[in-house]
């Protein structure tokens, strides 16, 4: 059996860019689509 760990770090590496992207978009989106919210957390601090 022929173990890849180069394809495997490799997929890591991209699954972790991914999450990060996704993350950063989501959080974006979230800030375009709710800017109510971030006022609202302001006005409670």
């Amino acid at each position: 059996m022929h173990r890849r760990t180069d394809l495997v770090f490799a997929a890591v590496g991209v699954t972790a860019a991914l999450s990060i992207a996704l993350f950063g978009a989501t959080y974006l989106l979230q800030r375009l689509v709710l800017p109510w919210e971030r006022s609202l957390k302001e006005a409670k601090s």
